[in-house]
């Protein structure tokens, strides 16, 4: 900059590039746009399905062999038309002082049955106080919910039978995290744990990011449509969490690449991502896309309770020679 004039400036006045011999106006490049006929088609899709989400319809149609256009196209149109779920979070956040050890737990899982999640939430009953105890455990990897229990209050013995027949269908579960309630720290639940020889993970007190899958879900479970204002008795609601835990299993996750959470679990997904690389082929070959989306096809490579980072994540043990 000693002359005034950028690097650049001399570097490409010096070589300057080969121009065109027959340069095609702007406006007479074959771009591929949408038609009218796909955009009818993103709005049914949108239409047919009003309580899901742009991402929840795509992968749905995606994971089952229909491509109509990328996902950006579908936010595109989707906005134009006044056809985005918008959800708010009302609730304030109150800063509680944090006492003790601030090391946040680090829990991997690279395939499903490694590390389970649960907690408690509480679902309303017919009468004012009246609640009952929703207990739900998750797989960390697959975000896939395999059991519940509904009691009138939190039960620690139920809760451990529970989880006794999960370690039993998965016998390469590892860890087991949680908060720091009473439940989870039962000694029925630490027999149970110990009889499987499972390692039990605890959240920092009053740090409700520690267990983010679980608050998450919690958050779905209560923001669905169909969430009624109060349950007429325990029945009722132990009906209602099982018909919801079908139906989030079976609908697409976005921390898994758009599959479903069931489909990791058993296996199945990879019968979606078949589809998907089909259904982007034909569409290559019908003209709908000029290049193969790049859409994710396969599966984090890990997933842990929380982002770590160099400073957050434990320091592997200094070896010491005496």
């Amino acid at each position: 900059m000693l002359l005034g004039v950028s690097r650049s400036r001399i570097y490409y006045e010096s070589n300057p590039r080969p121009k065109t011999a027959n340069p095609i106006a702007h406006h007479e490049r074959n771009i591929a746009r949408l038609t009218q006929e796909h955009v009818d088609k993103i709005l049914a899709q949108l239409d047919a399905n009003p309580q899901s989400s742009v991402d929840d319809v795509f992968y749905n149609a995606y994971n089952h062999g229909v491509y109509v256009a990328s996902l950006s196209s579908f936010y595109r149109i989707a906005r134009k038309h006044n056809r985005l779920l918008k959800h708010r979070n009302c609730t304030r956040t109150k800063r509680r002082s944090k006492r003790g050890n601030n090391q946040p737990p680090h829990v991997v899982a690279t395939a499903p049955a490694q590390v389970l999640c649960w907690d408690i939430t509480f679902l309303p009953g017919p009468f004012v106080n009246e609640n009952y105890a929703c207990h739900t455990i998750i797989d960390l990897y697959s975000r896939a919910v395999i059991g519940t229990l509904v009691t009138h209050r939190e039960d620690a013995r139920g809760v451990s039978k529970l989880f006794d027949d999960i370690l039993t269908r998965y016998p390469t579960v590892q860890t087991v995290h949680s908060d720091n309630g009473a439940a989870m720290r039962s000694n029925a639940l630490k027999r149970v744990f110990a009889k499987h020889d499972v390692d039990a993970s605890f959240s920092r007190p009053a740090t409700s990011n520690d267990n983010p899958q679980m608050e998450s879900l919690f958050h779905t479970m209560k923001g669905f449509a169909y969430y009624p204002k109060a349950f007429a008795d325990i029945d009722a609601a132990t009906q209602w969490v099982a018909r919801f835990t079908r139906h989030y299993n079976n609908r697409p996750h976005s921390g898994i690449n758009g599959y479903t959470p069931q489909s990791v679990l058993d296996g199945t997904w990879k019968q979606y991502e078949t589809n998907r690389i089909n259904a982007a082929r034909a569409a290559l070959e019908a003209g709908l896309i000029t290049a193969m989306p790049k859409t994710p096809t396969g599966l984090p490579k890990e997933v842990t309770i929380i982002r770590t980072t160099t400073k957050t994540r434990p320091q592997s043990p200094t070896l010491t020679v005496a």
